[in-house]
């Protein structure tokens, strides 16, 4: 005997599929509602202050140092101002001192000066003995300045 299997066809269905159930929505109630109203408000309202907090912490150091080197530059300026006048009456003193005196002594330590300048750029045995050969005459055509100066 022959063994025959043979099986039913169905066509494919064109039906949708299933709907699956809708979920139950559960709305929430008032104090829910409030609840979360009252977060956000805490939250938006911690937000805003920090945020102001750093803006007027930012705006108070920039004005506290403006002002403080402000204030500081005033002081400064009153604390040596005096130092300054103090300075300048004795300038003035040396050079009223200075024009009067005589051509003779001006000029030998006008060429002392321009000697020494010299030496402090090019600092040599020469350059040395030379300006001590100045400081030398300068002594011997000033006897006054021997005593002045030791």
């Amino acid at each position: 005997m022959t063994n025959v299997s043979a099986q039913l066809w169905f066509p494919p269905s064109f039906d949708p599929p299933p709907r699956e159930p809708e979920p139950e929505i559960v709305w929430p109630t008032v104090e829910e509602i409030e609840s979360i109203r009252e977060a956000a408000r805490r939250e938006g309202f911690q937000h805003g202050r920090e945020e102001g907090f750093a803006k007027g912490f930012a705006e108070g150091v920039t004005q506290g140092f403006e002002q403080g080197l402000q204030e500081g530059r005033e002081r400064s300026f009153e604390e040596h101002k005096s130092k300054v006048m103090e300075l300048t009456e004795t300038m003035s003193l040396f050079i009223s001192e200075l024009r009067d005196l005589p051509g003779q002594i001006l000029e030998p330590i006008t060429d002392l000066a321009w000697a020494i300048g010299n030496d402090l750029r090019l600092p040599t045995r020469s350059t040395v003995h030379r300006s001590w050969e100045l400081f030398r005459k300068l002594l011997c055509a000033c006897p006054c300045l021997v005593k002045t100066l030791f």
